[in-house]
């Protein structure tokens, strides 16, 4: 019986410390799958003490031999450099093993790596390269990351229908970053004929799954009427949503609201809340407004040196208005 029927209560009572023996009289004798699921033990601490070194030990010599789960391990520790020291490099040798043997989330992560060069020598042809083999196993991530690499130009030909359509592939798993990516594109009209309607849906499909972005473009659509009727107090209550999740753009734009009356009563001591947040988290509009609220003395006291202070934040960032402060 192996060591894993007694590690998850595969027709027995759980026994892990029976399960580890198990694993290691078959690791022993060259099993990768065992030697793997020992090192898994060792590090979760499950059926023996904790040990990471052993882990490695265990994991290297699964991975060594081409276990795949073993490899991502390996690749995963190195890279987060939580329990061991962070070597990238050593994590780009474990996870193009991985890629080697067709992994599409080792692919997606070699992409990364050679797209910022992480861990390797930067090289946009071999990311895309990457994100192809990934996308076209319907990874989800690989497909967005190539869509935005068509989008750019990065390592392909500049090219916004394709771009559209490997979001259109993330969008339709399910993928809230793909369906907000769609739903610009349809707001746009890039790669794809404009249509307002097609973008609030696909806005609201991301939003309903809390992805932060979209709530932003869903509540300027409400506020703006864009792709459906417009009702500002709905468009405001998207910006809070996503302000709730300590999104800097929805942070503005809820601070914006206030300052505005868009959507709720004008309240310029929840504006300058706001925009404080998003200000703190770099965004340029935020910096700006939250300038303008500092020279005027609008929901602080007057303060021209907090003012020139934001402006030039701002400014560094090249908010026009911003410079036009500074000059």
């Amino acid at each position: 019986m192996t060591g894993s029927f007694y590690c998850k209560g595969k027709g027995v009572d759980v026994d892990k410390a029976r399960g580890v023996k198990l694993y290691r009289q078959a690791a022993k004798q060259g099993l990768t799958e065992a030697q793997c699921n020992l090192g898994i033990c060792y590090q979760k601490g499950e059926g023996i003490e904790k040990n990471l070194k052993e882990a490695m030990k265990w994991y290297e010599e699964a991975a060594s031999h081409g276990n795949l789960t073993a490899q991502m391990n390996l690749a995963m520790l190195y890279e987060e450099g939580d329990a061991i020291p962070q070597d990238m490099s050593q994590a780009v040798y474990w996870y193009t093993k991985a890629a080697e043997l067709g992994d599409p989330n080792a692919q997606v992560k070699l992409g990364f790596c050679y797209l910022e060069g992480v861990g390797v020598a930067q090289d946009l042809e071999k990311a895309t390269d990457y994100y192809i083999r990934a996308a076209e196993q319907d990874n989800a991530d690989a497909q967005i990351n190539l869509g935005v690499c068509y989008e750019e130009g990065k390592g392909v030909p500049r090219d916004e229908k394709e771009a559209a359509r490997w979001y259109a592939a993330a969008a339709n798993q399910g993928h809230p970053h793909g369906q907000c990516n769609l739903g610009s594109c349809y707001e746009e009209g890039v790669g794809v004929e404009q249509n307002l309607e097609l973008a609030f849906h696909f806005y609201q499909k991301a939003a309903m799954q809390n992805h932060a972005r979209a709530q932003c473009c869903i509540g300027l659509a409400y506020e703006n009427g864009r792709g459906v009727a417009a009702n500002p107090r709905m468009g405001t209550m998207w910006y809070s949503k996503a302000a709730s999740q300590s999104d800097p753009y929805g942070q503005y734009l809820l601070g914006r609201a206030y300052d505005r009356g868009i959507g709720v009563a004008p309240d310029i001591v929840a504006a300058v809340k706001w925009f404080w947040k998003s200000a703190e988290q770099g965004l340029r509009e935020a910096q700006y407004s939250l300038g303008r609220c500092y020279e005027a003395g609008r929901g602080v006291p007057q303060d021209v040196v907090q003012a020139m202070k934001w402006y030039q934040l701002s400014a560094d960032q090249g908010h026009e208005e911003a410079r036009e402060k500074m000059e």
